[in-house]
């Protein structure tokens, strides 16, 4: 099995070698004619401001291109002490004459290797680019180039100019299999060469991202397994590494805003670095080597101080210059690795895994030795890194490991299976004789379970006494007032509440309005609610009477509240608001005090516009009601509201209620409908309110209580009962009534206990 394995994994190898060299040859396509222009290279030095009719005239200053290496651009200049290489823009020329098999033909060029960036000429006119000059710098990458020559600027029976103009960067060189043919030759020629220096790494990289989640479930599988969770990041570090290698195919490429530098930096420098660092790990998990705390800290100590200096390059040549640092810092982390398997070795711990894993990077070290090997047997080439396609080796051979561990565990679950079968039977009668006990214990539960039943009704009926004992304590939800209107919405997400409302007259004049929200539902925030009722009523008309601002009366509830609920948990946020006498021009002035509560809404019938009241710049403005030992600021707040103004005070739960699709409400719906209905009488205004949120919701249950209060200024010299006459389409029961009614239900809810 060893042996078939070896054999068809070097016949694969060989298959792949044959195929790059062979698209590498000079052979031509099918028998295409070509004009190699490699011969013909002649280059001179320029600058970036350096246009084609400032070069096409000056020939005598272009020299032979004599080296044919694959950096032979590269070796042209010399290192400028910086990490760059001095001069980073060249023009290279080429005079041809095309070949009578290529005359009137539509003609295309090839050059399969050129980097960093480059813009192509032919007799004066433009005809392709690759990649990007400065400022927005970005390189060709290893893609084949590829442009089409028009029939029309080309000489047929004369000399023609072909001219390059070259931002090489110090990393540049053109192949020597630069050629001119035929457009489906040099189409097709670019193309196979694109294949084998790019696009087969996409491939590569959709086999590492499969790896990655799988390998990724398999460690969640086998309890966190370390080994194959640290094999599922190398994937996915290999994954960033590589992008550069295939990157230029894919459009995004060239149209991401990220400079040259940042991108090669993010991708090839970071995703390298982390490789060398998580191999290790997984080294170490493998053969369950227990690294210590100081070497796990050092080593990430090191990868961040590397990462830091790869963030601080601010261009290219910098990034350059730490090209030797980076590489021994991939040496250091890698010694890490081969260090802890060594001490395994050594000291015979997991010997078999030790010995197994160099299996697993022998197609690696295969790889690394073909890269070392054709490069230098073929510097004149272009070869795709066999590297990186033995690390498919690597997987697989893990993935073979995996499944041969993931059998055997089957067959000994299987054995186990079979053994608790056989226990299973001798199970069968104890399972009668426990059958015959259950069956007593189940008519015991069915007994208490009537009794809790019972026990339920009796808790939903005290619920609902204490929903209208609430409801009871909470004063009629629309009133007229010499000189407001005022309605309000209550609606409680269970039984009871943990909103509270109230509103502070004396002979029908309206003094204030107050709206607060206890944290939490159910029972502990409505009782909280009856508690703070009174201190905060109290607190107010004691106040109100004595002219306190209604910031230093929110800070005595707040005391107060702290002082009667104790230890108890919930807190409040909430409005409270003082309203003063009607001026000449029937204007009021309103004292706002905000404890953490959603800013109001104040609707400015001048303007048409609506408003959230807030706190004056400069001032500060945190903290809610009844929390111990919190600092709080309460700043008050004054505007004026004239005839036909409207304040909106309302809970959290009405702009956070969502619908299906988990969208908000939102406070903007809110104000719209305000604008849109500025004419109508406060209570219409609710109930569209309330419609509109019945749609937007659809029938979705609330998830939190919900109060609205909208007050809306009326002329003050109107008498209440002229102005309640006028509203009879809104009339409600008097308080008389109300009670009555709700009395009739405490007492229809007594007899039913």
């Amino acid at each position: 099995m060893r042996e078939k394995f070896k054999s068809i994994s070097i016949s694969i190898f060989l298959c792949m070698l044959a195929a790059c060299l062979s698209s590498c040859k000079k052979s031509d396509t099918a028998g295409s004619p070509r004009l190699y222009i490699a011969p013909l290279f002649t280059w001179c030095e320029t600058n970036e401001s350096s246009t084609y009719n400032d070069i096409v005239g000056q020939k005598d200053k272009f020299v032979p291109l004599t080296d044919m290496s694959t950096k032979n651009i590269q070796h042209l200049f010399k290192d400028d002490g910086t990490g760059g290489l001095s001069g980073h823009y060249l023009w290279i020329r080429v005079d041809f004459e095309i070949p009578e098999e290529l005359k009137h033909k539509s003609l295309g060029l090839n050059i399969p290797y050129l980097r960093m960036a480059q813009r192509t000429y032919v007799n004066g006119c433009f005809i392709g680019s690759k990649g990007s000059f400065p400022p927005k710098e970005r390189s060709a990458l290893y893609s084949a180039h590829y442009s089409v020559i028009p029939e029309n600027i080309l000489n047929h029976e004369g000399n023609n100019v072909l001219l390059i103009k070259i931002w090489h960067h110090g990393q540049s060189g053109i192949s020597k299999n630069s050629f001119i043919g035929t457009t489906q030759d040099a189409y097709i020629s670019s193309e196979i060469t694109t294949f084998f220096n790019c696009r087969i790494y996409g491939i590569f990289e959709g086999v590492l991202v499969i790896s990655a989640i799988f390998f990724l479930f398999m460690a969640i599988a086998f309890g966190n397994n370390g080994a194959y969770r640290f094999f599922a990041f190398l994937n996915g570090t290999t994954f960033i590494f590589i992008i550069p290698f295939w990157a230029d195919v894919f459009p995004w490429y060239n149209f991401i805003d990220i400079k040259y530098h940042n991108f090669i930096k993010f991708t090839l420098c970071t995703g390298l670095e982390a490789t060398f660092y998580l191999l290790s790990f997984f080294i170490a998990e493998f053969l369950e080597f227990k690294q210590p705390r100081q070497i796990k800290g050092l080593r990430l100590l090191l990868l961040i101080l590397s990462e830091i200096f790869l963030i601080r390059a601010k261009n290219y040549d910098q990034l350059m210059a730490l090209s030797v640092p980076m590489i021994l810092m991939l040496i250091v982390h890698i010694s890490f690795g081969i260090a802890f398997w060594l001490i395994t070795l050594i000291k015979r711990q997991n010997l078999r895994k030790s010995l197994t894993l160099i299996s697993y990077f022998i197609p690696v070290l295969l790889g690394s030795l073909t890269d070392i090997t054709m490069r230098k047997l073929f510097p004149n080439v272009v070869f795709p890194f066999f590297i990186l396609f033995s690390w498919h080796g690597t997987i697989l051979v893990f993935v073979f490991i995996l499944a041969r561990q993931t059998l055997i565990m089957f067959r000994t679950n299987l054995r186990q299976t079979e053994e608790l079968k056989l226990l299973n039977d001798h199970l069968e009668d104890k399972v009668r004789e426990r059958t015959h006990e259950l069956e007593g214990a189940n008519y015991e539960l069915s007994l208490l379970n009537e009794r809790l039943e019972k026990e339920k009704f009796r808790t939903d009926m005290d619920l609902e006494m204490a929903s209208i004992i609430q409801r009871k304590f909470f004063p009629q939800t629309n009133k007229n007032f010499n000189g407001w209107q005022i309605a309000i919405l209550y609606e409680p997400l269970a039984k009871v509440s943990g909103d509270l409302y109230d509103y502070y007259n004396y002979n029908e004049i309206l003094n204030g309005v107050s709206l607060f929200d206890v944290s939490g539902h159910g029972i502990s925030a409505s009782l909280i609610t009856m508690l703070s009722k009174n201190i905060i009523s109290h607190t107010f008309q004691k106040g109100f009477r004595q002219s306190e601002p209604v910031e230093k009366m929110l800070y005595k509830i707040n005391s107060q509240i702290i002082r009667e609920k104790d230890n108890i948990d919930n807190y409040l946020t909430g409005i409270l608001c003082r309203f003063s006498d009607f001026d000449k021009d029937d204007a009021c002035r309103v004292d706002l005090g905000n404890a953490g509560h959603p800013y109001p809404l104040h609707f400015n019938a001048a303007t048409k516009e609506v408003a959230e009241i807030t706190e004056e710049k400069g001032q500060l403005h945190y903290g809610a009601i009844g929390m111990k030992g919190m600092d709080v600021s309460y700043p008050e707040m004054n505007f004026s509201m004239k005839v036909d103004d409207i304040l909106v005070l309302y809970t959290d739960g009405v702009t956070e209620s969502t619908n299906k699709n988990s969208e908000q409400f939102g406070l903007q719906r809110v104000k719209n409908i305000i604008t849109a209905n500025c004419e109508k009488t406060p209570n219409e205004i609710l109930n569209i309110l309330t419609w509109e949120l019945a749609q937007f919701t659809d029938g979705k249950p609330l998830e939190d209580d919900i109060t609205m209060i909208v007050l809306k200024r009326t002329p003050s010299d109107i008498s209440i009962e002229e102005e309640a006459d006028a509203d009879e389409e809104d009339f409600e029961p008097t308080e008389n009534v109300q009670d009555y009614e709700e009395l009739e239900e405490i007492e229809e809810l007594e007899e039913i206990k």
